[in-house]
């Protein structure tokens, strides 16, 4: 982890410790913090207890800040900034505002965070499923799971944020929000053509059809080794976007280019 992006990052960062021998969460601010502390106070907050030893620092014993419902949730530095629209993230599918839910095997049930913080509103992502028990989930690095819960995340967060976000409305933010996708991910014609073949289903029914290449209906948006994404310019037809490969055969088409930039804002998270 590049250290010096949290020691001089705009946005204040803080992580959450828990004393070894009081039980107190304490919270540190790593912007401006030399990389050894910033090193330290990250091993700390990740030290679980009975897997890891505490890590020291500034002469005290600190574990993951996680095993209590203030370390894990953090809203205590967030609340003493100033700020009171929090956008909450848990790993806990049990989780709720109003607390009395179980903490599970290592954390304590969450107070009700209504009470606790009356004058904040909240926006929640957590798993819709649970991610696992500490074998199964949280000390599970294999690199199907860690593809499967990134899949899951970025689900999850999709469905938690809907209609909060802003999303491209007109064709022309559409369109370069296209470009924008599409030149960072595929490079070469095989990357398009990879992609194409797992979302088929998602896109109207396709038979591979020859075409003239478009070039007087169609505007180009995208090319990449002679394969591109067209954007029919008729009035009244231009949510009609079709992708031909290199010999000017139709091999994807849409009606509508959400599904299409929805199916490419998914792939690029499984990446």
């Amino acid at each position: 982890m590049p250290l010096e992006r949290s020691r001089n990052s705009p946005y204040r960062i803080f992580v959450s410790v828990c004393d070894a021998q009081t039980n107190e969460t304490a919270f540190y601010q790593l912007n401006g913090l030399p990389d050894q502390d910033i090193r330290t106070l990250l091993l700390a907050t990740s030290a679980i207890p009975h897997i890891y030893e505490p890590v020291r620092y500034l002469g005290r014993d600190y574990r993951d800040g996680g095993v209590s419902a203030e370390g894990e949730l953090c809203v205590k530095p967030v609340y003493h900034q100033g700020h009171r629209d929090l956008l909450m993230i848990s790993l806990r599918s049990s989780f709720s505002l109003y607390g009395g839910k179980s903490g599970g095997l290592l954390r304590e049930a969450t107070g009700n965070l209504h009470k606790q913080y009356p004058d904040c509103s909240y926006t929640v992502i957590k798993p819709m499923k649970p991610l696992g028990n500490l074998l199964t989930g949280t000390l599970n690095f294999t690199k199907e799971k860690i593809q499967q819960s990134m899949v899951q995340g970025y689900m999850d967060t999709r469905t938690a944020l809907a209609g909060t976000i802003g999303k491209p409305e007109t064709l022309e933010e559409i369109n370069a929000e296209l470009v924008k996708i599409m030149s960072r991910m595929f490079t070469r014609s095989s990357e398009l053509k990879q992609f194409i073949d797992r979302y088929q289903d998602r896109f109207a029914p396709n038979i591979p059809w020859p075409t003239m290449g478009g070039n007087y209906w169609y505007d180009n948006i995208f090319e990449v080794d002679g394969w591109r994404l067209q954007q029919m310019r008729t009035v009244g037809l231009q949510r009609h976007y079709r992708i031909l490969d290199a010999g000017d055969q139709r091999v994807a088409w849409v009606m509508d280019p959400m599904i299409l930039l929805d199916a490419l804002s998914e792939y690029t998270s499984q990446r």
